[in-house]
């Protein structure tokens, strides 16, 4: 097995930071290569049984700025606090598990309230690993109130039942004691929630995927743990190109339905937004990410678009060199010989060395792809979920939430690597 470097990485709510310093590497040869595509005879060497590739980028050489996933309301995932990588938390029947030392223990925290809160409003809570349907799907993390919780759950009106289900917003400012429904403003609805956002600045965004704002979509922000809130615009990221998730469908309107995320881009620091197409579909397999190299270079990955349309716009990897206006199209090898499957990368997702992972569509095992060599080789263990996940990289070790345990699940770095024989 292939030992990893150990990866000093900073969890921000939903972005993931790594190094910032621009130094070359493979990928960024990609970037700055426009649109190289692999050699054929290496894009049809899919599964090696021995392979003894270079070790990948150390934190030190790679040119992420940082990594956002998607605002996926619709899987369980585990969430970090934006200034604290040792604290993360999850969502679990009837309550939410906070870890304070990067996971050696967790403390619970109650969610059974939200039913009524739920109930008072005109909703019940759907589905759920509890009796009372009380399992969150997310939650997010205020660094600046510690005893405040954002979550995700799904709901369907009480009057008419299911279909459709809604994804709805609530929140606790003591330790799960009390929840109450996250407030709307007067441009949306309830059900136009589309998820939480903290950016690891001093607020707490609430998004809503409104029909009436395309271009700028509805932004309700706190500041004080959820005792105020105001209107707002998106927020930039930190560092890099000014380019972020807007929200997700609030709800899943029946079978076949498309469900898109929206990607925004903004050149005036934040004060007016232009979507990016084609958005992303969140029906297909998760996770989807945003990638920044530089001030200008940003990156799409997307890897359970289905190729109908050969258009550059429908790809697992897009590239753009100016903060968002303009992508390309960059090809990465195929790990199936399946002619149906040969642009379809389930769990692709880029780690903070540079490196991918990503399933092999047709048995859902792990591959691993280094950009030093234009191959993806098996991945040395079984543990990881065999369903597309978001994987979370803390530290020296990578995340996921068991669902068939209801618990957080873990493995060292150490533990991933190529077959070799």
């Amino acid at each position: 097995m292939r030992s990893r470097y150990f990866l000093m990485t900073i969890v921000t709510g939903l972005y993931l930071t790594a190094c910032s310093v621009p130094l070359p590497s493979p990928t960024a040869e990609l970037i700055e290569g426009a649109v190289p595509t692999p050699e054929p005879a290496a894009t049809q060497t899919q599964k090696p049984t021995s392979t003894s590739p270079p070790e990948p980028s150390s934190p030190e050489t790679s040119r992420i700025l940082w990594i956002s996933s998607s605002t996926d309301l619709f899987n369980r995932v585990l969430t970090v606090d934006p200034q604290n990588p040792d604290r993360l938390a999850y969502c679990a029947s009837d309550e939410i598990r906070v870890s304070n030392n990067a996971g050696l223990t967790w403390e619970a925290f109650p969610a059974i309230g939200v039913k009524s809160v739920a109930n008072e409003n005109g909703y019940s809570l759907y589905g759920g690993d509890s009796p009372s349907g009380s399992t969150c799907l997310s939650v997010t993390l205020d660094p600046n109130h510690p005893s405040t919780f954002f979550a995700v759950f799904t709901t369907a009106q009480e009057e008419m039942g299911a279909p459709p289900v809604f994804y709805m917003g609530f929140f606790t400012s003591d330790n799960g004691d009390t929840w109450q429904m996250v407030p709307v403003p007067e441009s949306a609805t309830i059900e136009d929630f589309g998820g939480f956002w903290n950016l690891g600045g001093d607020s707490v965004e609430v998004l809503f995927n409104s029909h009436r704002q395309l271009e700028n979509p509805t932004v309700f922000k706190t500041k004080d743990g959820g005792e105020t809130w105001e209107i707002g615009n998106l927020s930039c990221p930190f560092s890099g190109p000014c380019i972020r998730w807007g929200p997700a469908p609030s709800n899943i309107p029946g079978m076949g339905s498309p469900l898109p995320q929206g990607i925004f881009s903004s050149s005036d620091g934040g004060s007016s937004w232009a979507a990016i197409e084609p958005p992303v579909e969140l029906r297909a397999p998760a996770p989807n990410q945003l990638v920044a190299f530089s001030d200008n270079q940003v990156a799409i990955v997307s890897g359970s678009i289905v190729m109908t349309d050969p258009s550059p716009i429908n790809s697992a990897l897009r590239i753009s060199q100016d903060s968002g206006i303009r992508f390309q199209q960059v090809e990465i090898p195929s790990i199936t010989t399946s002619n149906d499957y040969l642009n379809y990368f389930p769990g692709l997702q880029m780690l903070p060395d540079e490196s991918f992972l990503s399933q092999e569509p047709e048995t859902n095992n792990w591959f691993w792809f280094d950009p030093h060599i234009p191959i993806w080789c098996p991945v040395d263990t079984d543990v990881l979920p065999q369903i597309p996940r978001l994987l979370q990289s803390v530290d020296d070790r990578i995340w996921w939430i068991n669902e068939a345990e209801d618990k957080a699940d873990s493995i060292s770095w150490s533990e991933i690597g190529c077959t070799e024989s």
